[in-house]
């Protein structure tokens, strides 16, 4: 019987250190496709754009902001409610 836990509890740990590995790898490759976002071409593109257009991507930055904020500030009032409850 304990080997057959023993046996258990490798495969177990075999499959933790594979989802582990594979988040590892994941994020090294995400690391890449994220560091891209301020590539010097789009920035170039975004100065030589003029004001009107500066203008356009400074509202599309609030915009896109705003609901991340907003479900922000909805996950931490539900999390605060829910840990008054239960004291």
């Amino acid at each position: 019987m304990l080997r057959l836990l023993s046996f258990r509890w490798l495969a177990l740990r075999a499959g933790v250190t594979a989802r582990l590995a594979f988040a590892a790898v994941a994020g090294l490759l995400a690391s890449s496709s994220l560091l891209a976002q301020s590539c010097a071409m789009c920035y170039d593109q975004a100065t030589q754009a003029g004001a009107k257009a500066s203008r356009a991507i400074d509202h599309g930055i609030l915009l896109l902001l705003l609901p991340t904020l907003c479900f922000f500030a909805g996950v931490l009032v539900y999390a605060v409610r829910r840990a008054n409850a239960h004291q």
